[in-house]
């Protein structure tokens, strides 16, 4: 009996051999998920927002109902951005620019619900706006028909009017910064302002721009918290000295002109493209899961060989069995004799 023991254990032995062999070889199958989020440089859905700046206003092919047709530096990052990421990306750009929006309206505009659903998508969000809240004061200057003598009396009226203007904006620009922050979890890109009026036939007013848009940028720089609210691109820096190389502030017109646009693209784009971003790459994904579809369909195969080893295992160790015990038996019977 010892020896049918020992011939019981011999048989179970290969029998889970040959069933942890098949399980192994299943086990093969599993592995850990992917992550589908591709990291890059470029943000896959932009949105720009704000004045006439950002919607190209002054520049050949621009309508103020198809903005998409002119260099402006908005379209200029637009083609840059979607010829650089993949097509799984989806790459999107909104241009929300309006034509002479002030501050006061994109809060307006923040709050229409208009911008919801761009905003919520958006993984970058540029931002001009501040011009306007001055500009109406300016306007009068800029009339090509006024004297010398009464432009230089209107200046010496502005200076108060301006202060009004700017703390207008501040107070705007705050609400601004909350609403966004609201709305978006896209990095926010500031422009400041350039001054279009720095080197004009009144030095008085020279000097007046120069105050008063410096105290706009300041009030932009400031709120930024060192970039924790938004990074600020210093157009105005980039600008300096040359507004009339530019803008067209030679037609009596203060917005940039073609150069001006390429020097914003070029700002923007070396300030946008040292984020990170992510796009969801679903085009792996679904790769993925026919892979892992296959995966499975072996699987079941492998599990269906295994039983029916198990099954034969099980049948050949049994008859296996039967006959150690009969070949026992029967030298049993004959060792008496």
């Amino acid at each position: 009996m010892r020896q049918v023991r020992k011939a019981i254990k011999k048989v179970l032995a290969v029998t889970a051999a040959a069933a942890y062999t098949a399980v192994s070889a299943v086990d093969v199958c599993a592995e850990k998920t992917p992550d589908f989020n591709v990291e890059t440089n470029v943000p896959p859905q932009i949105v720009f927002l704000g004045d006439s700046i950002i919607s190209g206003f002054g520049l050949e092919g621009y309508s103020p109902d198809d903005k998409s047709k002119c260099l402006s530096f908005a379209n200029i990052l637009t083609a840059s951005f979607d010829s650089a990421l993949p097509p799984q990306a989806e790459f999107k750009s909104d241009n929300f620019g309006e034509d002479g929006l002030t501050s006061r309206g994109m809060l307006k505009k923040l709050r229409s619900g208009e911008l919801d659903e761009p905003l919520r998508e958006a993984d970058a969000v540029v931002i001009s706006i501040g011009g306007n809240d001055m500009l109406y004061t300016f306007i009068g200057l800029l009339n090509i028909e006024n004297s010398l003598k009464d432009a230089l009396g209107k200046v010496l009226e502005l200076d108060s009017d301006l202060d009004e203007d700017l703390d207008g904006f501040e107070e705007n620009l705050e609400e601004i910064n909350a609403v966004l922050h609201e709305m978006t979890d896209g990095r926010i890109f500031f422009q400041t302002l350039y001054n279009p009026l720095e080197d004009t036939f009144l030095s008085s007013l020279n000097d007046l721009s120069r105050e008063k848009i410096g105290r706009l940028n300041e009030i932009i720089k400031q709120y930024s918290e060192d970039g924790e609210n938004y990074v600020v691109v210093d157009v105005a820096a980039s600008f300096k000295g040359k507004s009339k190389e530019l803008t067209n502030i030679n037609d009596i017109d203060i917005h940039p002109n073609a150069d001006g646009h390429k020097l914003i693209a070029e700002l923007l784009n070396e300030s946008i493209t040292a984020q990170t971003y992510t796009y969801y790459d679903e085009e792996a994904a679904e790769e993925y899961e026919r892979e892992q579809a296959e995966k499975r369909r072996k699987k079941r195969e492998a599990e269906e060989k295994r039983t029916r080893m198990i099954m034969i295992g099980s049948g050949t160790g049994a008859a296996a069995l039967l006959s150690v015990g009969a070949f026992l038996v029967i030298r049993r019977n004959k060792s008496k004799k």
